[in-house]
């Protein structure tokens, strides 16, 4: 990429090399289990993962009246990963023939996070003969706990027009 301006006295030549890498993964599995009429079990556990990474390269000349005064390299890579497991477990109790049921269900998930990027500059001054570097690296990692259950409970009226339910859930 060229850049100028209307006359002529700095311009700059920049050339970028971007690599840019994504995979993602989701894994489910779940089971049902009636135990009689009027019990009944249900389980599940997840899994869902994946990673980022970005890969940049640039170098920079800067022109003054056509001769080259600066040169900039720089060099950015980040990346990014996550991992998340859920377990899921729920249990059914079908009270009477009447449709009066108790439904319990409870979750807990674990969520990491890992993120680090790094960074690397060099500006070179030709006029000059001097040599400027930096670079900077830093990472994050995170970790998330959730727990929630709930209980609910449903009476159908005695007309069959409607039902009555009533239900309590917690979440950390």
């Amino acid at each position: 990429m060229n850049r100028a301006l209307l006359d002529d006295s700095v311009s700059f030549n920049e050339e970028q090399h971007q690599l840019i890498e994504s995979n993602s993964k989701y894994y489910q599995f779940g089971i049902d289990y009636t135990i009689n009429k009027e019990h009944s079990l249900s389980a599940s556990i997840s899994s869902d993962g994946g990673t980022n990474e970005t890969d940049i390269d640039s170098e920079t000349d800067q022109f003054a009246f056509e001769t080259l005064n600066n040169r900039q390299f720089s060099h950015n890579y980040s990346e990014s990963r996550n991992n998340a497991y859920t377990l899921d477990l729920g249990y059914r109790y079908d009270i009477g023939d009447k449709g009066e049921r108790l439904d319990f269900a409870s979750s807990y998930g674990e969520n990491k996070m890992d993120n680090s990027n790094f960074n690397k500059n060099e500006l070179i001054d030709i006029i000059n003969n001097t040599n400027t570097s930096n670079s900077n690296r830093d990472s994050q990692d995170q970790d998330h706990v959730k727990y929630s259950s709930r209980l609910d409970y449903t009476l159908p009226l005695k007309d069959k027009k409607g039902k009555f339910e009533v239900g309590i859930k917690y979440d950390i």
